[in-house]
C-alpha cells in the first residue's frame, strides 16, 4: 500500500482498514524485500528492521537498500573546475564526475529498476585541479576521512583541498587579483586589463602581453615570477 506524502519533507501518511494486531514493515522501492527498513547491527551495518506492531506515528531510522543516491556537494571556498566522487558504489574503481552549476556539483547514482545500495555507502569527493587526485580536506588542510551516506539525498560541504587551489591572491587598489594554479599550469584572473609579465624563476622573460579579464597559460613543472601590472609574485608550478 502506497503512502502519500504530506506538506512535511520526508513526510508521508495513509489510512488502512485493518485490527489493532497487525504487523507490518515499510518499504522504499515497490517489489522486493531489500528496499525495506534497516537498523544498524553491532557493527555498523544495516540489517533488517523487526516487524512494526500499531503506532500512529513511526519513524524509518534508514533502509536496509535504497535505489539511487542523490550527491550535492557545495563548495566553501575556491570553486574547482572538475569535481569526482568515488565510493562503494562502484567499488572504488574509478571516480566518476559531477555535473557543475555554479558552485554546486550533482549527481545521481543508480535509479535503474534494481539498482540497490546499501544505506552506509561510503565515498569521497575530489578534483584533478592543481594536482592529480587531489582529495577534499578539513578546514585546517588535514586529509577529511571518508563519507558515510545515511539518506537518499546528501547535501555535503566540501572546505578544502590537500593542495590549496589558490596559490596566491593579493589585492592592489585598483583592481582585484588572484592568482590559481591549474592542473596544467597558471591561470589569473581580475577587473577589465592587466599588463602581463611571465618570467623564469632566473628573470628569463617568457611573455609579456595584454589580457582582459583573465590570462591563462600551459607551464612544466618548476618555480615562476609573474608580473600583474608591475607587481610581481613568486609562482610555482
Amino acid at each position: 500500500m502506497e503512502l502519500t506524502p504530506t506538506a512535511n519533507p520526508n513526510e508521508f501518511s495513509g489510512t488502512f482498514e485493518s485490527d489493532a494486531s497487525i504487523v507490518y514493515n515499510y518499504f522504499c522501492q515497490k517489489g522486493d524485500w531489500d528496499y525495506q527498513e534497516a537498523e544498524y547491527n553491532g557493527l555498523g551495518n544495516p540489517v533488517f528492521g523487526p516487524n512494526r506492531t500499531y503506532n500512529t506515528s513511526d519513524v524509518v531510522p534508514l533502509w536496509y537498500r535504497i535505489n539511487k543516491i542523490t550527491l550535492n556537494a557545495s563548495i566553501e571556498n575556491t570553486v574547482p573546475n572538475t569535481l569526482f566522487v568515488i565510493g562503494d558504489f562502484n567499488s572504488w574503481s574509478s571516480g566518476i564526475e559531477m555535473a557543475k552549476s555554479g558552485s554546486t556539483f550533482s549527481l545521481i547514482i543508480g535509479g535503474n529498476p534494481g539498482d540497490k545500495f546499501p544505506a552506509n555507502t561510503l565515498y569521497k569527493y575530489y578534483t584533478n585541479d592543481v594536482v592529480a587526485d587531489n582529495w577534499e580536506a578539513n578546514s585546517d588542510g588535514s586529509l577529511k576521512n571518508y563519507r558515510w551516506s545515511i539518506s537518499p539525498v546528501m547535501n555535503d560541504k566540501i572546505a578544502e583541498f590537500t593542495t590549496p587551489l589558490v596559490s596566491t591572491g593579493f589585492k592592489n587598489p585598483e583592481k582585484s587579483i588572484q592568482i590559481f594554479r591549474t592542473s596544467s599550469g597558471i591561470r589569473v584572473e581580475f577587473d577589465q586589463g592587466a599588463n602581463i609579465e611571465l618570467y623564469t624563476i632566473n628573470g628569463v622573460l617568457i611573455e609579456k602581453t595584454k589580457a582582459y579579464n583573465s590570462y591563462i597559460r600551459e607551464l612544466k613543472s618548476g618555480a615562476y615570477i609573474i608580473r600583474v601590472n608591475g607587481k610581481s609574485t613568486k609562482f610555482i608550478r
